[in-house]
């Protein structure tokens, strides 16, 4: 403890790494989130592939530190016509992640989110993808292509359980 002007100040465990703009021992499985409990996923051992140790088809479940993923995701392909404005995925307020991918080498795709604008929606460029993570809306998504019939794949991340 320190002490600073009349009151005790406890020091910090992060130290940060000095002329670094990552600090990789953020994503360091091998400790999670400083914790001191033992790895979420494989063996912990530096160098150790993610899911090391693991059964084939083992769900992930709830790890040693309680912590459990209850995301599940659903992956959708769509063939959209020209000019015809779908409604691919509808309200879901327990969305938590949303992939949308551009699988056309030449067309662009457009996209909305709560309401159909068609043509004046977001673009997607060819081969392109868009992903919300940490803000996803749950509203209603349009996808749209107003130049030629192109394959898109959108992938729905969603709160599972309780």
């Amino acid at each position: 403890m320190s002490d600073t002007g009349g009151r005790q100040v406890r020091p910090t465990r992060y130290r940060p790494i000095p002329d670094n703009a990552y600090d990789p021992r953020i994503t360091d499985l091998s400790r999670p989130l400083n914790s001191g409990n033992p790895p979420l996923i494989g063996s912990g051992a530096p160098g150790a592939p993610i899911g090391a140790g693991m059964a084939p088809g083992t769900s992930t479940g709830t790890g040693p530190s309680g912590w459990a993923n209850r995301n599940v995701s659903n992956t959708t392909p769509f063939a959209l016509v020209a000019g015809v404005s779908v409604r691919a995925l509808p309200n879901n307020p327990r969305r938590t992640g949303l992939v949308i991918q551009n699988k056309d080498p030449t067309s662009t795709l457009q996209y909305s989110l709560g309401n159909d604008v068609g043509l004046l929606g977001k673009n997607v460029p060819p081969g392109g993808a868009d992903l919300y993570d940490f803000t996803t809306p749950g509203d209603p998504l349009y996808v749209i292509c107003g130049a030629a019939n192109i394959q898109i794949v959108v992938i729905e991340i969603q709160r599972a359980g309780n």
